[in-house]
């Protein structure tokens, strides 16, 4: 027997299928970040899995439905009625920003819808469609593929089997919120190796399942700082150069 909040996420997916804000269950799961969102969407409507609270999260902040029909049946559905609901577009804010000052709290209220409603979102050009997450990259330990002061646009991940060996994610834990390369160890020693590109001055370490709370996927970075081209790339320059010369001799 699936539990109430379940049943009331199916019933506002359905609400929203028969007004036409969303075509799918497919393009509803995509809507809310999910990996595979067809496969995870049937999950939940044939009863075989639970609507999680980051899900939720993402359906209040998506749909602007209301935390308090998902919780306790208490209508409206939505907090505003006259207002309809569309999909993600080049209009709406679909990206959460978690500021520095926010951040420290951030394993705590992640699961608390008004803990959201007081962070600030935007739109970027180019992350159209699905829901996203900005994080401020803290310390050097990303050094030099990410530089203090960074942003990092992320994606949300439902499924520790979906991460990607030595890409970058976001990995929150109840001690904090950590940037870091990855190798998904889980499935051979059920480990989680987290990787500093920084690597002469902060070593690799394993953190188990467990202690995994949420996991987002870098997409792209914001950033101030602007490289300056190094010698190695300077001399290939010059190479190419040389070697242009002679050929059109």
């Amino acid at each position: 027997m699936q539990s109430e909040q379940t049943l009331r996420f199916i019933y506002i997916f359905k609400q929203l299928i028969e007004n036409e804000t969303v075509k799918s269950a497919a393009d509803f799961g995509r809507t809310l970040g999910l990996n595979n969102p067809a496969q995870s969407m049937n999950n939940i409507l044939k009863g075989k899995r639970e609507v999680s609270k980051d899900m939720l999260r993402s359906l209040y902040n998506v749909y602007n439905v209301n935390p308090s029909f998902i919780e306790k049946g208490v209508k409206p559905l939505f907090l505003d009625v006259n207002q309809k609901k569309d999909t993600v577009t080049l209009e709406s804010p679909n990206i959460l920003f978690v500021p520095e000052r926010a951040a420290a709290g951030y394993s705590i209220g992640f699961s608390d819808p008004e803990y959201f409603d007081t962070l600030p979102s935007g739109r970027i050009p180019g992350f159209e469609g699905r829901y996203y997450q900005g994080f401020p990259v803290i310390g050097d330990s990303m050094y030099d593929t990410l530089h203090p002061g960074d942003w990092v646009i992320c994606s949300k991940v439902n499924e520790l089997q979906n991460i990607i060996n030595n890409e970058v994610y976001v990995i929150v834990t109840d001690e904090g919120i950590v940037v870091k390369r990855v190798q998904n160890r889980v499935s051979v020693n059920n480990e989680i190796i987290m990787i500093s590109d920084n690597k002469n001055f902060y070593p690799q370490y394993s953190i188990t399942p467990d202690k995994v709370q949420q996991v987002w996927k870098v997409e792209a970075r914001i950033s101030k700082y602007l490289a300056s081209p190094t010698n190695y790339e300077k001399r290939l320059s010059e190479l190419e150069n040389q070697i242009n010369t002679l050929i059109r001799k």
